[in-house]
């Protein structure tokens, strides 16, 4: 009698093992053709014998009989907490050097000339650059016997520019006026290799 109650409940084992591992297959499939398809997977429920383990697929949990507990496979969890963030990474390793600039200007300096025009008279005149600098930029004033600015109404620039070689800039002027009218013509130079 002893051993055939070992055999019995070593059969029983086994044959609730084994309906065990065709409840999981059937629910991982059941899950994995739902989830391929793009639908919510469904879940399985089953009842499990309180003594012994055997199991049986049931429709509801309320089927489960008093001396049976419900069992669900497929059934989605609530979401989970968002994670901590990760540690910063570490720095990156430095560039290589890039290459060194074109060379910036050099050598400023003013050049002025200064020229007296008679009443009613126009003239072109000219500020010249050093040798070895270039012409960037220039204007053309009226100023007192001092050299210093003025604004006069006799007074009129016609035409100013560097000129095409870019060593002078130069200035037409016309002294409306009777009397005589200091102007200086001034030319902003730098150095230059051409």
């Amino acid at each position: 009698m002893r051993l055939s109650r070992k055999t019995t409940t070593s059969t029983t084992s086994v044959v609730t093992a084994a309906l065990l591992l065709a409840l999981v297959a059937a629910a991982t499939v059941a899950v994995g053709s739902a989830t391929g398809a793009g639908r919510t997977p469904s879940s399985l429920t089953a009842c499990a014998a309180k003594d012994g383990g055997s199991l049986r697929l049931v429709a509801k949990k309320k089927a489960c009989r008093p001396d049976e507990r419900p069992v669900t496979w497929g059934k989605r969890g609530p979401r989970g907490a968002p994670g901590t963030n990760g540690v910063d990474g570490t720095n990156g390793a430095v560039g290589p050097q890039g290459p060194a600039g074109a060379p910036g200007m050099s050598g400023y300096q003013v050049v002025e000339e200064l020229t007296p025009v008679n009443g009613f008279l126009f003239g072109t005149f000219y500020a010249t650059c050093p040798a070895g600098k270039r012409v960037v930029g220039g204007g053309a004033t009226a100023v007192t016997e001092e050299g210093i600015e003025q604004a006069t109404d006799t007074f009129t620039v016609l035409s100013q520019s560097p000129t095409a070689d870019g060593r002078r800039y130069y200035a037409g002027v016309y002294n409306t006026g009777t009397v005589v009218k200091r102007f200086v013509v001034r030319a902003i130079c730098v150095s230059a290799t051409t």
